[in-house]
């Protein structure tokens, strides 16, 4: 009141609450005799905020243990400040892009001015690695093996890193449509598959051999045989089997081959021995007439 800024006066004080904001500026007019003076004495009530905000930052899903991630991600800010209190925090920040070392930053600023910052860093890989197999050796034209084919895999990844690749696998069981998967899974946990499909046949086709018509009792033939093949194979099937053979010629341990050989590539062979004999023998009686 007047009445109080005159008693004040009296006592050479003047009291005069003020409220200071984040930038502050104090003009003060004096008029009076020439040689006066005027102490300006600004006395605060608490202790001022000098001290910046509190600022955490939480990553929404955690990395994995090679600290990967292979989705998006969200950084959330959480701010305080025990004396004048938060005044503005970083919203939350949702990280698509795929890289490694990606740094996101928020800030916090207090009711006073102070400010705070943190930063997180992250890796996202969101593409899945690649993988190719190869089987060696090469089936044959009609997609068969008839020895152990290995199967490798060859694997990679340009941005995680590829963690693991499947080792090679030797196939040593016979049998048709064998899947062989290969798996690769890179430092971020993304996973690709491939698979190779293989047939396999290592034993050899069944092949038998039948004369028509059969040789006599002493193991002869006086005609034309024929020998005939019958090739037979329980898994690839047969590729090959050779003809029926005419023999024609006279003789004595006459061999005739047939083979057989199957989709796989196995052969088998078997043999018939001929003697064959078409000759007439003549007899002839001389008759003496006498003179």
């Amino acid at each position: 009141t007047l009445e109080s800024l005159k008693q004040a006066f009296k006592q050479g004080r003047i009291r005069k609450p003020v409220t200071l904001n984040t930038t502050n500026a104090i003009s003060v007019e004096v008029q009076g005799k020439i040689g006066s003076g005027l102490t300006v004495l600004i006395l605060g009530e608490g202790v001022p905020d000098q001290t910046p905000p509190i600022i955490a930052a939480s990553v929404n899903p955690p990395p994995n243990a090679a600290f990967w991630h292979n989705q998006n991600v969200t950084v959330t800010f959480t701010c305080s400040d025990s004396l004048s209190g938060v005044a503005t925090c970083s919203n939350p920040v949702t990280v698509t892009t795929e890289g490694i070392n990606q740094i996101i930053t928020g800030t916090a600023t207090d009711q006073a001015g102070n400010t705070a910052s943190t930063s997180v860093t992250f890796n996202v890989d969101k593409t899945q690695p690649v993988i190719s197999a190869s089987v060696s050796p090469a089936p044959n034209a009609a997609g068969f093996h008839n020895a152990d084919p290995t199967v490798t895999f060859t694997c990679s990844d340009a941005v995680s890193g590829v963690a693991t690749c499947s080792d090679p696998v030797t196939v040593t069981g016979e049998g048709m449509g064998q899947v062989i998967t290969g798996t690769v899974i890179d430092k971020a946990g993304n996973v690709a598959s491939t698979s190779v499909t293989l047939n396999i046949d290592k034993m050899q086709p069944m092949i038998s051999a039948s004369v028509s018509p059969l040789p006599n009792a002493a193991g002869f033939h006086n005609s034309d045989p024929t020998v005939t093949f019958t090739c037979s194979d329980s898994l690839s099937g047969i590729a090959t089997c050779s003809g029926p053979v005419t023999v024609t010629t006279e003789g004595t341990g006459q061999a005739i081959t047939g083979t057989a050989t199957d989709q796989a590539g196995n052969t088998a062979s078997t043999s018939v021995t001929i003697n064959m004999d078409k000759s007439v023998l003549l007899s002839f009686k001389w008759v003496s007439s006498g003179n």
